[in-house]
């Protein structure tokens, strides 16, 4: 559920801002989410996909920190409609 909620901000923003300075989540925290929630390597049967054509990532996000990005993200979203 974690991942839709990253995909309405981006499907209302177009391309969520990078800007780490104005309170928005760093592209690399951004991608190592995406691609963690993509791998059943990583996550078992809670990933988005079941094949493993693409490698997990050597540290995948741990859920707590996926939980806390996509809130910050939701927050910032938010506070900027």
């Amino acid at each position: 559920g974690l991942y839709r909620v990253l995909e309405v901000i981006e499907e209302d923003l177009g391309q969520i801002p990078s800007d780490t300075r104005a309170g928005w989540p760093s592209a690399t925290r951004r991608k190592l989410f995406e691609r963690t929630a993509n791998s059943f390597q990583a996550v078992g049967g809670a990933a988005r996909h079941g094949h493993t054509k693409r490698q997990p990532p050597k540290s995948p996000m741990p859920i707590e920190e996926a939980r806390e990005l996509i809130a910050s993200l939701l927050a910032k979203w938010i506070s900027e409609k």
